[in-house]
């Protein structure tokens, strides 16, 4: 007899062996090989188990990201040895984070599972799916990243072909008990191997021509481009300064007044954003705004600003300046963060501001869900001061707009601009219309960016009731504000 350590030792096996003593019966036999046989069946399917959890997603039933990767490294090398191009998509769900932080993560995975078989659906079956993304092989990374590898094209252009598909199969409506989704996707295109000859570097392309896709709306696809990466670079270097802001002391306001048309008195003062950094110099809020809000920095900025103008506009109450109000602008993303109302309550009871002296200057688009309404309810029953800011640019309707409770609404700078060019006719037509909306359901009305007295004259004569621009005041810093309220 062999002990098992000698068996392993001289055969050179880690398996399980069962050691016979001879004679045995024929019995024993087929007792021997149904047991051998059971074992050998069992082990194959634990495997087959384990190279499933290795290689696919369980939610999915996708590649997922290992698999992705080996399948991708082998098309680029294929790519490379047989000289012939090969491309990947990097698909992401255009605000899919909302669904799953309004209606919970079961309904966001049963979503995925649809979305999932849609993206399938749309591929060659010689084109793998993962969530990330070989012909055309798909792919699941995770969360609501997928990728497709197309591992053999004609011409680049035919990944365009590709990326259409899928976003005509996205399109249709998804229906989940009584509700409707639409979700779209944001798509980014590398080609290899000109793009990159590594799965790195291929990846990071797609990913970042993706990111061009969404910050311009969603719902398209973009190919790699290698001025993308200067603009990332730029992104990047203006986020890490960002986030140091703060502490450096980088941020200041300056206050541009609002004009009473009739008396020409100053009425209020709107807050606006300005930063210089020792590195980058002064950076326009057009550049740096999206990147706070992308990266979720505005939140932390957004209170700043707010405590900064309220503990201003209180000073200049306590040295006698007649101050109807101060505006302070905030995006979607900040109104919808959960703890905004309590923020605003928090700011202005330390800087001891009245609510009715602040005035938030909200875009229409946050109220055209419920959600923004409760909010803006909360901010109501505050006494605090509501304007809808750039008013005529999105698409609220006249009863939404009666479900409003504002008290101001602002004409955009875009249709004064228009008053004397080709399209006079029909921006005067929207400035009436604006004002005449206003009048009628008690409302302040507020023109921004008045820049000739003859944009002034026409609001005059419409009955605007105050104006805002550089026709009057550009924006100034506070201790220059004192002059403008002696002279006016």
């Amino acid at each position: 007899d062999y002990s098992w350590h000698a068996i392993h030792t001289v055969l050179g096996r880690s398996d399980s062996l069962l050691i016979l003593k001879k004679p045995f019966d024929n019995m024993e036999v087929l007792q021997l090989a149904h047991a051998l046989t059971c074992k050998w069946e069992q082990n194959r399917e634990i495997q087959g188990r384990l190279n499933t959890l290795a290689f696919y997603d369980t939610l999915t039933s996708l590649p997922n990201r290992a698999l992705f990767l080996d399948r991708l490294a082998l098309s680029i090398e294929l790519a490379e040895r047989h000289r012939r191009k090969g491309a990947l998509l990097f698909i992401d769900l255009d605000n899919f984070k909302r669904i799953n932080d309004t209606l919970g993560h079961n309904v966001g995975d049963e979503l995925l599972k649809i979305l999932s078989d849609r993206l399938v659906e749309s591929l060659r079956t010689s084109d793998t799916v993962a969530r990330l993304s070989s012909d055309e092989f798909a792919a699941r990374l995770g969360g609501d990243e997928f990728t497709v590898i197309l591992a053999e094209l004609e011409r680049a252009e035919d990944a365009a072909l590709v990326a259409q598909r899928i976003m005509h199969k996205f399109a249709a409506p998804i229906h989940q008990g009584y509700q409707q989704f639409s979700v779209t996707p944001s798509i980014g295109i590398s080609i290899f191997p000109e793009d990159g000859r590594n799965t790195e570097t291929i990846i990071k392309n797609a990913d970042l021509a993706m990111y061009f896709s969404k910050r311009n709306g969603g719902n398209r696809y973009n190919f790699y481009q290698e001025s993308m990466t200067a603009s990332a670079l730029k992104r990047m270097t203006i986020e890490n300064n960002l986030r140091q802001a703060i502490e450096r002391n980088e941020f200041t306001l300056h206050y541009q007044p609002q004009f009473d048309l009739n008396t020409e008195r100053v009425r209020g003062v709107e807050a606006l954003l300005r930063w210089h950094n020792s590195e980058l110099g002064s950076i326009p809020p057009l550049e740096f705004i999206p990147v706070a809000e992308e990266s979720g920095l505005i939140i932390d900025i957004g209170e700043w600003v707010l405590q900064t103008a309220c503990r201003q506009a209180a000073t200049w109450l306590k040295q006698g300046f007649q101050l109807q109000r101060i505006s302070v602008n905030f995006s979607a993303k900040e109104v919808m963060h959960p703890n905004f109302p309590d923020m605003i309550k928090r700011v202005l009871s330390e800087t001891g501001l009245h609510p009715q002296i602040l005035e938030l200057e909200l875009t229409e688009s946050i109220f055209v869900e419920d959600k923004g309404i409760a909010v803006l309810n909360k901010l109501k029953e505050m006494e605090i001061q509501i304007a809808i800011d750039d008013f005529g640019t999105a698409y609220s309707s006249f009863n939404r707009l009666r479900e409003m409770a504002i008290d101001c609404l602002k004409i955009d700078r875009s249709f004064l601009c228009g008053l004397g060019g080709e399209d006079r006719v029909r921006d005067e037509g929207i400035v009436r219309a604006i004002i005449a909306m206003g009048r009628s359901m008690d409302l302040r009305v507020i023109a921004e960016g008045v820049e000739t007295s003859k944009q002034a004259d026409f609001l005059k004569e419409n009955h605007c009731q105050e104006a805002q621009g550089f026709l009057f005041s550009k924006p100034v810093p506070a201790q220059q504000i004192k002059k403008i309220f002696e002279s006016h």
